[in-house]
């Protein structure tokens, strides 16, 4: 007790370490001095005092915060924090306000920022549910870098450090200095932009916590940075030899191979495609339909299902009777893709694909089949169909994208195609008109 010989007092704790004590009040953590033990340094189990368990779970959970507060302190930068540096994490870990820019490492607030992400205490404002797995595993890798850029650089990274200054330099560190353990290579613009989108959630979270009032991270100099990828998607002559391939002799190709084709006539991601079940199949006034709730966006959707999706189908009952191919990792998938696609001559001729590397735009020819993905069947399906003149709002209801930006940047049509697709939606203007 601060005051043990008043009436009422109220409560610090004191924390002692390297030669240094730290002070911790919160307001209104005050008690009866008759109902305070000494010996225990907590409120008497009595029940003349009937908040006593509440009180003691407050001083538990103070207690607590200031030891883990230290702790990770002390792991993360090798050294002993001031009491100020430890008070104000032990107050951001306790969600308390304290009417100012708390002087703190944003390392700090983005690692509880993930844990309360991870306990479900963040909501994604755009769909109203929880972040995904997904997500979090990105908020992890951005925090990775945050890390790898202030040990190369021997800074704190502070809240007010997050401005235009950081923005470049950040950018700078992670396009022509970092090196990814799996690739050897720098990040390209795209995989930066995300971490930047990332590191905006987090500034945009601590100033709703008011842990920082620096808002710098909105001006337009800070922007999330993209550039156009020359991703792919298969042509209807490319899909059609695919599936005339004959993989029965080779079982584990012969699933993927499959499980990509349904994926290019249902625009499934791999996470969806892979947990496909019988009781997905439906019938509604007499259309059949693979009926499913995204795991990504957590939103419900309905595909008609095609006449190839119906043979695969039938294949897999026939077999297994478990009506769609059994599920590998993603990893394998995409090994075993490139592999298949190998097989096809069509898709070993040569492309030009153009990108930016170590900050320089790079050209490069390499054969197609290189170029597939699990994730090309998504968009095989959304270039077919705009490609056939279907408006791309309906598209967008199957594929689940929310705006024609993302759309329009997620569909790889050539310029002949888009000529032909004019020719077709003034030829349909012109049959309407008539």
């Amino acid at each position: 007790m601060k005051n043990p010989k008043a009436p009422t007092s109220p409560v610090k704790a004191i924390f002692c370490y390297s030669n240094t004590q730290m002070y911790y009040y919160e307001r209104k953590l005050s008690i009866p001095s008759k109902f305070w033990n000494k010996n225990s340094q907590r409120a008497k189990e009595t029940s003349s005092f009937e908040g006593y368990t509440e009180f003691n779970g407050t001083l538990n959970a103070i207690e607590a915060a200031i030891l883990e507060c230290y702790r990770k302190f002390k792991n993360d930068f090798s050294k002993e924090p001031t009491t100020e540096e430890l008070r104000d994490l032990v107050k951001v870990k306790r969600g308390i306000n304290s009417g100012k820019s708390l002087p703190i490492e944003i390392l700090q607030f983005v690692e509880q920022f993930i844990e309360d992400a991870k306990s479900g205490k963040y909501i994604n404002q755009v769909r109203g549910t929880t972040i995904s797995p997904v997500t979090i595993r990105t908020y992890q890798q951005t925090l990775i870098l945050l890390k790898a850029y202030a040990d190369y650089y021997r800074l704190k990274l502070r809240f007010e450090a997050i401005n235009s200054t950081f923005h470049k330099e950040f950018n700078h560190y992670l396009s022509k200095i970092y090196k990814s353990e799996e690739t050897g290579k720098s990040l390209k613009i795209n995989t930066i932009g995300k971490h930047f989108t990332n590191i905006k959630t987090f500034m945009n979270a601590a100033l709703e916590k008011k842990v920082t009032t620096n808002d710098s991270f909105k001006n337009k100099s800070f922007k999330v940075i993209r550039e156009n990828v020359d991703n792919i998607a298969l042509s209807e002559q490319e899909l059609n030899e695919l599936e005339k391939l004959d993989l029965t002799k080779i079982k584990r190709l012969e699933r993927v191979r499959d499980m990509f084709l349904i994926g290019c006539d249902t625009a499934l991601r791999i996470s969806d495609l892979k947990r496909l079940k019988r009781e997905n199949l439906v019938n509604e006034q007499g259309s059949d339909l693979i009926k499913i709730e995204m795991k990504k966006t957590g939103s419900s959707v309905a595909v008609p299902i095609t006449e190839r999706v119906k043979e695969i189908i039938r294949k897999y009952e026939q077999e297994s009777g478990e009506f769609f191919p059994k599920a590998i990792s993603d990893q394998k998938a995409n090994d075993y893709i490139k592999e298949i696609a190998k097989k096809i001559p069509l898709l070993c001729e040569n492309v030009e694909i153009n990108s930016t590397e170590n900050g320089f735009r790079v050209s490069r020819t390499v054969p197609k089949f290189e170029l597939i993905s699990n994730h090309t069947a998504r968009r095989t399906f959304a270039t077919r169909w705009a490609l056939k003149g279907i408006s791309h709002s309906i598209i967008m209801r199957i594929t689940g994208h929310k705006t024609e930006k993302s759309f329009a940047r997620y569909i790889k049509i050539s310029e002949l195609e888009a000529a032909k697709m004019f020719e077709l939606q003034t030829k349909h203007l012109n049959m309407k008109a008539v």
